[in-house]
């Protein structure tokens, strides 16, 4: 049992170890003076830590009116399913990307 006065903080370590590859969720419960609590979410989740993605791509010379394609390899070492998306910060009518 600890007090907090107001405009101090106080810090909280959580550790978490998860089981299996999998979504995780969980809530902290912060029990404050009177009937009033404050739930504060946890959520965890495996992320793509080996991702190799291009900082660059140089597509060379192409021809006028011909197409050039580089495809971009995604892969995980995590044994589950994951989502992606792609943004282009500049689109351009002579390019484009897609999955």
């Amino acid at each position: 049992k600890h007090r907090l006065v107001p405009g101090l903080s106080y810090n909280v370590t959580v550790l978490f170890r998860p089981d299996e590859w999998r979504y995780f969720y969980d809530c902290i419960r912060v029990h404050c003076k009177g009937d009033d609590n404050l739930l504060v979410p946890v959520h965890a989740y495996p992320v793509i830590d080996d991702l190799h993605f291009p900082s660059h791509i140089n597509l060379r010379s192409v021809a006028l009116g011909q197409s050039k394609t580089h495809v971009i390899p995604l892969s995980c070492s995590c044994p589950i399913d994951f989502e992606f998306q792609i943004y282009c910060l500049q689109p351009h009518k002579a390019f484009s990307v897609e999955p």
